[in-house]
Protein backbone atom coordinates (compact mmCIF):
# COMPACT_ATOMS: atom_id res chain seq x y z
CA UNK A 1 0.00 0.00 0.00
CA UNK A 2 3.07 2.27 0.55
CA UNK A 3 4.42 1.74 -2.52
CA UNK A 4 1.05 2.45 -4.80
CA UNK A 5 0.46 5.42 -2.36
CA UNK A 6 4.19 6.92 -3.05
CA UNK A 7 3.71 6.35 -7.16
CA UNK A 8 0.72 8.32 -7.01
CA UNK A 9 1.99 11.84 -5.41
CA UNK A 10 5.27 10.71 -7.94
CA UNK A 11 2.50 10.71 -10.38
CA UNK A 12 0.20 13.70 -9.12
CA UNK A 13 3.87 15.69 -9.20
CA UNK A 14 4.80 15.02 -12.52
CA UNK A 15 1.27 15.82 -14.05
CA UNK A 16 1.20 19.09 -12.21
CA UNK A 17 4.42 20.29 -13.85
CA UNK A 18 3.08 18.96 -17.41
CA UNK A 19 0.27 21.06 -16.53
CA UNK A 20 2.11 24.09 -15.40
CA UNK A 21 4.31 23.87 -17.97
CA UNK A 22 1.32 23.87 -20.94
CA UNK A 23 -0.51 26.45 -19.44
CA UNK A 24 2.79 28.72 -18.85
CA UNK A 25 2.70 31.48 -22.02
CA UNK A 26 5.10 30.95 -24.97
CA UNK A 27 8.15 33.32 -24.04
CA UNK A 28 8.54 34.54 -27.98
CA UNK A 29 8.55 37.77 -28.92
CA UNK A 30 8.29 39.60 -32.61
CA UNK A 31 9.70 42.78 -30.88
CA UNK A 32 10.47 44.92 -27.99
CA UNK A 33 10.11 48.70 -28.51
CA UNK A 34 11.92 50.45 -25.65
CA UNK A 35 10.86 54.15 -24.38
CA UNK A 36 13.84 55.62 -25.86
CA UNK A 37 12.23 54.48 -29.90
CA UNK A 38 14.64 51.85 -30.55
CA UNK A 39 13.08 48.06 -31.07
CA UNK A 40 15.09 44.77 -30.10
CA UNK A 41 13.59 41.90 -32.42
CA UNK A 42 14.20 38.06 -31.32
CA UNK A 43 13.14 35.75 -28.91
CA UNK A 44 12.91 36.41 -24.91
CA UNK A 45 14.83 33.64 -23.30
CA UNK A 46 13.95 34.75 -19.81
CA UNK A 47 11.00 37.47 -18.07
CA UNK A 48 11.39 38.84 -14.65
CA UNK A 49 9.82 41.96 -12.70
CA UNK A 50 12.81 43.55 -13.31
CA UNK A 51 14.02 42.93 -16.48
CA UNK A 52 13.53 40.75 -19.79
CA UNK A 53 16.47 38.75 -21.76
CA UNK A 54 16.25 38.73 -25.77
CA UNK A 55 18.50 36.41 -27.76
CA UNK A 56 18.51 38.25 -31.24
CA UNK A 57 18.85 36.87 -34.95
CA UNK A 58 22.27 37.48 -34.71
CA UNK A 59 22.33 34.84 -31.28
CA UNK A 60 23.61 37.89 -28.97
CA UNK A 61 22.03 38.12 -25.85
CA UNK A 62 20.31 41.61 -24.76
CA UNK A 63 19.37 42.61 -21.41
CA UNK A 64 16.56 45.21 -21.06
CA UNK A 65 15.29 46.88 -17.94
CA UNK A 66 11.35 46.47 -17.20
CA UNK A 67 11.96 50.45 -16.82
CA UNK A 68 12.78 50.80 -20.34
CA UNK A 69 10.12 49.31 -22.22
CA UNK A 70 7.39 50.87 -23.91
CA UNK A 71 5.47 47.20 -25.22
CA UNK A 72 6.04 44.35 -26.12
CA UNK A 73 4.63 42.62 -29.81
CA UNK A 74 3.77 38.76 -29.26
CA UNK A 75 2.18 39.00 -32.90
CA UNK A 76 3.70 39.73 -36.04
CA UNK A 77 3.06 43.07 -37.71
CA UNK A 78 4.52 44.36 -40.85
CA UNK A 79 6.68 47.50 -39.76
CA UNK A 80 7.50 49.13 -42.86
CA UNK A 81 5.51 52.36 -43.95
CA UNK A 82 2.01 51.90 -45.36
CA UNK A 83 -0.48 54.05 -46.53
CA UNK A 84 -3.47 54.48 -44.90
CA UNK A 85 -6.46 56.36 -45.97
CA UNK A 86 -8.98 57.99 -43.89
CA UNK A 87 -12.38 58.12 -44.56
CA UNK A 88 -12.79 62.39 -44.44
CA UNK A 89 -10.44 61.49 -47.01
CA UNK A 90 -7.19 61.82 -46.07
CA UNK A 91 -4.05 60.15 -46.40
CA UNK A 92 -1.30 59.36 -44.62
CA UNK A 93 2.08 57.42 -44.45
CA UNK A 94 3.47 56.07 -41.35
CA UNK A 95 4.98 52.68 -39.46
CA UNK A 96 2.05 50.85 -37.68
CA UNK A 97 3.37 49.63 -34.31
CA UNK A 98 0.43 48.24 -32.42
CA UNK A 99 -3.62 47.54 -33.08
CA UNK A 100 -6.26 46.40 -30.52
CA UNK A 101 -9.70 46.32 -31.30
CA UNK A 102 -11.09 50.09 -31.12
CA UNK A 103 -7.64 51.56 -32.36
CA UNK A 104 -4.15 51.57 -34.27
CA UNK A 105 -1.03 53.00 -33.08
CA UNK A 106 1.15 54.17 -35.32
CA UNK A 107 4.86 55.74 -36.02
CA UNK A 108 6.10 58.58 -38.30
CA UNK A 109 9.58 57.47 -38.22
CA UNK A 110 10.48 53.97 -36.56
CA UNK A 111 12.74 54.18 -34.38
CA UNK A 112 11.25 57.69 -32.80
CA UNK A 113 9.29 57.15 -29.31
CA UNK A 114 6.61 59.57 -30.92
CA UNK A 115 3.72 58.00 -31.77
CA UNK A 116 -0.21 58.42 -32.42
CA UNK A 117 -3.54 56.33 -32.66
CA UNK A 118 -6.33 56.60 -35.16
CA UNK A 119 -9.47 54.67 -34.86
CA UNK A 120 -10.38 51.99 -36.72
CA UNK A 121 -13.80 53.65 -37.79
CA UNK A 122 -11.77 56.65 -39.22
CA UNK A 123 -9.69 54.41 -41.27
CA UNK A 124 -11.10 52.89 -44.77
CA UNK A 125 -8.00 50.93 -45.88
CA UNK A 126 -4.39 50.83 -45.20
CA UNK A 127 -1.70 49.84 -48.16
CA UNK A 128 1.83 48.53 -47.81
CA UNK A 129 4.28 50.98 -49.66
CA UNK A 130 6.82 47.90 -50.34
CA UNK A 131 6.78 45.67 -53.37
CA UNK A 132 5.06 42.54 -52.76
CA UNK A 133 4.91 39.08 -54.68
CA UNK A 134 8.39 38.52 -55.79
CA UNK A 135 8.37 35.36 -57.38
CA UNK A 136 10.14 33.67 -60.39
CA UNK A 137 9.00 34.08 -63.74
CA UNK A 138 9.27 30.50 -65.83
CA UNK A 139 12.77 28.55 -64.34
CA UNK A 140 15.98 29.56 -62.76
CA UNK A 141 18.80 28.98 -65.78
CA UNK A 142 22.24 28.36 -65.34
CA UNK A 143 23.25 32.15 -65.71
CA UNK A 144 19.93 34.26 -65.66
CA UNK A 145 16.55 34.44 -63.86
CA UNK A 146 13.49 36.64 -64.20
CA UNK A 147 11.89 38.31 -61.58
CA UNK A 148 8.44 39.68 -61.13
CA UNK A 149 6.88 41.62 -58.26
CA UNK A 150 3.51 43.51 -57.15
CA UNK A 151 3.84 47.20 -57.18
CA UNK A 152 3.22 49.44 -54.23
CA UNK A 153 0.04 51.82 -53.75
CA UNK A 154 2.33 54.97 -53.88
CA UNK A 155 3.61 55.47 -57.36
CA UNK A 156 6.95 54.61 -57.66
CA UNK A 157 10.33 56.13 -59.61
CA UNK A 158 11.99 52.95 -59.66
CA UNK A 159 13.00 49.81 -57.73
CA UNK A 160 15.85 48.30 -56.39
CA UNK A 161 17.36 44.83 -55.93
CA UNK A 162 19.23 43.11 -52.98
CA UNK A 163 20.92 40.08 -53.67
CA UNK A 164 23.30 37.37 -51.25
CA UNK A 165 24.20 33.89 -51.27
CA UNK A 166 23.31 32.43 -47.67
CA UNK A 167 21.17 33.19 -45.22
CA UNK A 168 23.94 34.73 -42.67
CA UNK A 169 25.25 37.26 -45.54
CA UNK A 170 24.58 40.53 -46.03
CA UNK A 171 22.03 41.72 -48.78
CA UNK A 172 23.69 43.84 -51.80
CA UNK A 173 22.46 45.79 -54.48
CA UNK A 174 22.92 44.61 -57.61
CA UNK A 175 20.27 46.08 -60.08
CA UNK A 176 17.25 48.29 -60.84
CA UNK A 177 14.96 48.91 -63.25
CA UNK A 178 11.64 51.13 -63.88
CA UNK A 179 9.29 47.92 -64.12
CA UNK A 180 8.07 45.49 -62.24
CA UNK A 181 10.11 42.26 -63.66
CA UNK A 182 13.55 42.12 -64.51
CA UNK A 183 16.37 39.18 -65.75
CA UNK A 184 19.44 39.21 -63.73
CA UNK A 185 21.94 37.87 -65.67
CA UNK A 186 26.00 36.25 -65.07
CA UNK A 187 24.69 34.41 -62.12
CA UNK A 188 26.86 31.63 -60.75
CA UNK A 189 25.41 28.48 -61.81
CA UNK A 190 24.68 25.63 -59.06
CA UNK A 191 24.39 28.04 -56.59
CA UNK A 192 21.85 29.21 -54.18
CA UNK A 193 20.21 33.14 -53.85
CA UNK A 194 18.64 35.41 -51.45
CA UNK A 195 16.61 38.45 -53.62
CA UNK A 196 14.56 41.08 -52.17
CA UNK A 197 12.93 44.00 -53.73
CA UNK A 198 12.54 47.71 -52.51
CA UNK A 199 10.38 50.97 -54.28
CA UNK A 200 12.05 54.22 -54.09
CA UNK A 201 9.37 57.14 -54.38
CA UNK A 202 9.73 60.16 -56.31
CA UNK A 203 11.67 62.28 -53.06
CA UNK A 204 13.95 59.52 -52.96
CA UNK A 205 12.70 57.96 -49.90
CA UNK A 206 13.25 53.48 -50.29
CA UNK A 207 10.90 51.22 -48.87
CA UNK A 208 10.74 48.57 -46.57
CA UNK A 209 11.81 45.08 -48.63
CA UNK A 210 9.80 42.91 -50.27
CA UNK A 211 8.81 38.99 -49.34
CA UNK A 212 12.45 37.08 -49.39
CA UNK A 213 12.59 34.91 -52.62
CA UNK A 214 14.91 31.70 -52.40
CA UNK A 215 15.94 30.23 -55.37
CA UNK A 216 18.90 27.78 -57.22
CA UNK A 217 20.26 28.09 -60.38
CA UNK A 218 20.83 25.13 -62.61
CA UNK A 219 23.61 22.98 -62.68
CA UNK A 220 25.61 22.81 -65.29
CA UNK A 221 26.93 19.61 -67.13
CA UNK A 222 30.32 18.33 -67.06
CA UNK A 223 32.19 18.20 -70.17
CA UNK A 224 32.48 15.66 -71.98
CA UNK A 225 34.89 13.11 -72.21
CA UNK A 226 37.99 13.82 -74.59
CA UNK A 227 41.08 11.57 -75.70
CA UNK A 228 39.45 8.41 -76.88
CA UNK A 229 41.89 5.44 -77.17
CA UNK A 230 41.71 1.74 -77.22
CA UNK A 231 44.01 -0.85 -76.61
CA UNK A 232 43.55 -4.64 -77.33
CA UNK A 233 44.82 -6.32 -73.59
CA UNK A 234 44.59 -9.75 -73.04
CA UNK A 235 42.16 -9.92 -76.36
CA UNK A 236 39.87 -7.29 -74.72
CA UNK A 237 39.66 -4.22 -75.67
CA UNK A 238 40.07 -1.44 -73.24
CA UNK A 239 38.46 2.20 -73.79
CA UNK A 240 40.53 4.71 -72.07
CA UNK A 241 39.73 8.60 -72.03
CA UNK A 242 40.73 11.98 -70.34
CA UNK A 243 39.05 12.65 -66.83
CA UNK A 244 35.87 15.09 -67.16
CA UNK A 245 35.70 18.48 -65.73
CA UNK A 246 32.66 19.85 -63.69
CA UNK A 247 32.92 23.83 -63.89
CA UNK A 248 30.39 23.73 -60.86
CA UNK A 249 31.00 20.88 -58.85
CA UNK A 250 32.63 17.17 -59.43
CA UNK A 251 32.16 14.14 -62.04
CA UNK A 252 30.70 11.46 -60.03
CA UNK A 253 31.53 8.84 -62.84
CA UNK A 254 30.77 7.91 -66.43
CA UNK A 255 27.97 6.31 -68.12
CA UNK A 256 28.49 3.94 -71.33
CA UNK A 257 25.96 3.18 -74.14
CA UNK A 258 25.44 1.41 -76.65
CA UNK A 259 25.07 3.35 -79.59
CA UNK A 260 22.90 1.98 -81.76
CA UNK A 261 19.84 2.36 -78.92
CA UNK A 262 21.63 4.83 -76.26
CA UNK A 263 20.96 2.16 -73.79
CA UNK A 264 23.22 2.02 -70.78
CA UNK A 265 25.79 -0.92 -70.91
CA UNK A 266 27.56 0.29 -67.26
CA UNK A 267 28.47 2.80 -64.95
CA UNK A 268 32.42 3.62 -64.44
CA UNK A 269 33.84 5.84 -61.54
CA UNK A 270 37.19 6.11 -63.10
CA UNK A 271 37.98 6.74 -67.06
CA UNK A 272 38.32 3.36 -68.31
CA UNK A 273 35.96 0.91 -69.68
CA UNK A 274 36.54 -2.67 -70.69
CA UNK A 275 34.40 -3.56 -73.85
CA UNK A 276 32.26 -6.39 -72.89
CA UNK A 277 31.93 -9.38 -75.72
CA UNK A 278 29.53 -8.84 -78.02
CA UNK A 279 29.73 -5.28 -78.05
CA UNK A 280 31.01 -3.12 -80.62
CA UNK A 281 34.14 -0.99 -79.80
CA UNK A 282 33.07 1.43 -82.25
CA UNK A 283 29.02 1.37 -81.31
CA UNK A 284 29.60 2.52 -77.91
CA UNK A 285 29.05 6.24 -76.68
CA UNK A 286 30.14 7.64 -73.00
CA UNK A 287 28.89 10.58 -70.78
CA UNK A 288 30.55 11.92 -67.81
CA UNK A 289 27.99 12.56 -64.82
CA UNK A 290 28.58 14.99 -62.19
CA UNK A 291 27.35 14.50 -58.11
CA UNK A 292 23.73 15.91 -59.11
CA UNK A 293 22.89 13.69 -61.58
CA UNK A 294 23.48 15.76 -65.11
CA UNK A 295 25.06 14.02 -67.71
CA UNK A 296 27.82 15.43 -70.51
CA UNK A 297 27.30 15.23 -74.78
CA UNK A 298 27.89 11.45 -75.30
CA UNK A 299 31.08 10.97 -77.27
CA UNK A 300 31.18 8.33 -79.92
CA UNK A 301 34.34 6.08 -79.78
CA UNK A 302 35.70 6.56 -83.42
CA UNK A 303 38.02 4.61 -85.26
CA UNK A 304 41.33 6.54 -85.46
CA UNK A 305 42.97 8.74 -88.69
CA UNK A 306 44.71 5.56 -90.74
CA UNK A 307 47.18 5.46 -93.18
CA UNK A 308 45.95 2.30 -95.12
CA UNK A 309 49.08 0.74 -97.95
CA UNK A 310 47.33 -2.19 -99.90
CA UNK A 311 48.55 -4.97 -102.99
CA UNK A 312 45.80 -6.46 -104.61
CA UNK A 313 46.43 -9.14 -107.40
CA UNK A 314 43.54 -8.61 -109.54
CA UNK A 315 41.75 -10.28 -113.16
CA UNK A 316 40.74 -7.40 -115.26
CA UNK A 317 37.98 -8.25 -118.43
CA UNK A 318 37.50 -6.19 -121.43
CA UNK A 319 34.30 -6.13 -123.17
CA UNK A 320 33.48 -5.05 -126.82
CA UNK A 321 35.91 -5.27 -129.60
CA UNK A 322 39.04 -5.47 -127.32
CA UNK A 323 37.26 -8.01 -125.36
CA UNK A 324 36.53 -10.19 -128.71
CA UNK A 325 40.73 -9.50 -129.37
CA UNK A 326 41.93 -9.95 -125.45
CA UNK A 327 41.51 -12.37 -123.34
CA UNK A 328 41.50 -11.40 -119.55
CA UNK A 329 44.00 -9.46 -118.03
CA UNK A 330 46.37 -10.15 -115.07
CA UNK A 331 48.07 -8.13 -113.14
CA UNK A 332 47.17 -5.88 -110.08
CA UNK A 333 47.67 -2.29 -107.81
CA UNK A 334 49.06 -0.59 -105.23
CA UNK A 335 46.57 1.58 -103.19
CA UNK A 336 47.60 4.48 -100.63
CA UNK A 337 44.54 6.20 -98.97
CA UNK A 338 43.87 7.61 -95.93
CA UNK A 339 40.52 6.51 -93.34
CA UNK A 340 39.01 8.34 -91.17
CA UNK A 341 40.12 11.67 -92.24
CA UNK A 342 37.27 14.10 -92.64
CA UNK A 343 34.38 12.04 -91.94
CA UNK A 344 33.93 8.58 -89.55
CA UNK A 345 35.00 5.75 -91.85
CA UNK A 346 35.84 7.31 -95.03
CA UNK A 347 38.72 6.75 -97.39
CA UNK A 348 39.91 8.41 -100.20
CA UNK A 349 42.97 7.33 -101.70
CA UNK A 350 44.89 6.61 -105.40
CA UNK A 351 45.24 3.50 -107.07
CA UNK A 352 47.99 2.82 -109.60
CA UNK A 353 47.44 -0.95 -112.19
CA UNK A 354 49.66 -2.72 -114.21
CA UNK A 355 47.46 -5.55 -116.37
CA UNK A 356 48.79 -7.49 -119.15
CA UNK A 357 46.58 -9.06 -122.01
CA UNK A 358 47.11 -11.87 -124.32
CA UNK A 359 45.32 -12.41 -127.81
CA UNK A 360 42.45 -14.85 -127.54
CA UNK A 361 43.48 -17.25 -130.83
CA UNK A 362 46.69 -19.24 -130.44
CA UNK A 363 49.73 -19.19 -132.10
CA UNK A 364 49.19 -14.91 -132.64
CA UNK A 365 51.34 -12.13 -131.40
CA UNK A 366 48.44 -10.05 -129.79
CA UNK A 367 49.45 -8.01 -126.96
CA UNK A 368 47.99 -5.51 -124.99
CA UNK A 369 49.50 -3.77 -121.48
CA UNK A 370 47.36 -1.04 -119.51
CA UNK A 371 48.47 1.03 -116.39
CA UNK A 372 45.52 2.86 -115.39
CA UNK A 373 45.75 5.61 -112.23
CA UNK A 374 43.03 6.38 -110.61
CA UNK A 375 41.81 7.85 -107.25
CA UNK A 376 38.90 6.34 -105.05
CA UNK A 377 36.74 7.27 -102.56
CA UNK A 378 34.29 5.00 -100.65
CA UNK A 379 32.77 4.36 -97.03
CA UNK A 380 33.08 1.71 -94.60
CA UNK A 381 29.54 0.12 -93.64
CA UNK A 382 30.81 -1.44 -90.55
CA UNK A 383 29.48 -5.25 -89.44
CA UNK A 384 31.54 -5.25 -86.41
CA UNK A 385 34.97 -3.92 -85.20
CA UNK A 386 36.85 -5.90 -87.57
CA UNK A 387 34.60 -6.50 -90.69
CA UNK A 388 32.90 -4.03 -93.41
CA UNK A 389 30.84 -3.91 -96.34
CA UNK A 390 33.03 -0.87 -98.77
CA UNK A 391 31.21 0.64 -101.42
CA UNK A 392 33.37 3.14 -104.08
CA UNK A 393 33.86 5.08 -106.52
CA UNK A 394 37.00 5.52 -108.49
CA UNK A 395 38.36 7.91 -111.56
CA UNK A 396 41.32 8.41 -113.71
CA UNK A 397 43.29 7.81 -116.90
CA UNK A 398 44.44 4.88 -118.31
CA UNK A 399 47.45 4.00 -119.90
CA UNK A 400 47.40 1.31 -122.72
CA UNK A 401 49.73 0.13 -125.59
CA UNK A 402 48.08 -2.47 -127.69
CA UNK A 403 49.74 -4.56 -130.36
CA UNK A 404 47.48 -6.76 -132.89
CA UNK A 405 47.29 -7.86 -136.65
CA UNK A 406 43.73 -7.26 -138.20
CA UNK A 407 42.37 -6.60 -141.45
CA UNK A 408 44.55 -3.49 -141.96
CA UNK A 409 47.70 -5.63 -141.00
CA UNK A 410 49.61 -5.28 -137.90
CA UNK A 411 48.50 -2.49 -135.65
CA UNK A 412 50.39 -0.83 -133.00
CA UNK A 413 48.93 2.02 -131.20
CA UNK A 414 49.53 3.69 -127.21
CA UNK A 415 46.21 5.64 -125.75
CA UNK A 416 45.53 7.47 -122.93
CA UNK A 417 41.58 7.40 -122.18
CA UNK A 418 40.13 8.07 -119.71
CA UNK A 419 38.09 5.57 -116.95
CA UNK A 420 35.52 5.55 -114.28
CA UNK A 421 34.04 2.83 -112.33
CA UNK A 422 32.63 1.66 -109.23
CA UNK A 423 32.29 -1.09 -107.11
CA UNK A 424 32.18 -3.10 -103.88
CA UNK A 425 34.63 -5.01 -101.18
CA UNK A 426 34.13 -7.02 -98.37
CA UNK A 427 37.02 -5.87 -96.01
CA UNK A 428 38.60 -7.63 -92.53
CA UNK A 429 41.44 -7.12 -90.34
CA UNK A 430 42.95 -6.13 -87.56
CA UNK A 431 44.71 -2.93 -85.44
CA UNK A 432 47.31 -2.95 -88.08
CA UNK A 433 46.38 -5.39 -90.78
CA UNK A 434 43.53 -5.62 -93.54
CA UNK A 435 42.19 -7.81 -96.00
CA UNK A 436 39.53 -7.80 -98.29
CA UNK A 437 37.79 -9.17 -101.63
CA UNK A 438 35.62 -7.44 -104.13
CA UNK A 439 34.62 -6.63 -107.12
CA UNK A 440 34.01 -3.07 -109.71
CA UNK A 441 32.44 -2.30 -113.09
CA UNK A 442 33.97 0.26 -114.99
CA UNK A 443 34.18 2.22 -118.43
CA UNK A 444 36.98 2.88 -120.68
CA UNK A 445 36.48 5.96 -122.77
CA UNK A 446 38.45 5.35 -125.92
CA UNK A 447 37.71 7.75 -129.50
CA UNK A 448 36.36 4.52 -130.65
CA UNK A 449 33.51 4.42 -128.22
CA UNK A 450 33.21 3.13 -124.62
CA UNK A 451 34.98 -0.01 -123.18
CA UNK A 452 33.34 -1.61 -120.35
CA UNK A 453 35.04 -3.89 -118.08
CA UNK A 454 34.82 -5.93 -114.98
CA UNK A 455 37.72 -6.62 -112.28
CA UNK A 456 37.88 -8.56 -109.38
CA UNK A 457 40.88 -8.12 -106.75
CA UNK A 458 42.01 -9.82 -103.64
CA UNK A 459 44.13 -7.41 -101.62
CA UNK A 460 46.07 -7.36 -98.21
CA UNK A 461 47.78 -4.02 -96.95
CA UNK A 462 48.80 -2.04 -93.63
CA UNK A 463 47.56 0.51 -91.65
CA UNK A 464 49.51 3.15 -89.66
CA UNK A 465 47.46 5.28 -86.98
CA UNK A 466 48.16 9.00 -87.63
Amino acid sequence: MKYIKTCRIIASAFMGILMSSALEPPLFAEAVFLKDGSIVEGRIVSDSAGAVTVRTADKKTKHVKRADIMRILYTELKLGKIYVQKRDGKGIVAHLVDEDRETYTFRRELYRPEEFTLKRSEVLFMAEKNPSGLQIEGEPETDRVSLKWLPPYDPVKKYKLYRRKNQAGRYEPVDSTGSTSITLKNLTSNTQYFMVVTAIDSAGNESEPSNELKFKTKNLPPERPEGITREIKNSKVVVRWREAIDPDGRVKGYNIYRADDNSKIATVKSPEFTVPKGVSVYKIKIAAQDDLGSESDMVRVFMPKQLVVSAAPSVFVIRGDLGELFGPGYGGQLSMGLRNIYYQNFEAGLNLGYYAFKGKEEENTDSMFMIPVTAYAGYHLFMGDWFSFFPFVKAGESYSKVKYTGLAGETDKTVIDPVVAAGISLAAGGERFTFSVGADYGIIYESAGAKPFYEGFFSFGLKFEM
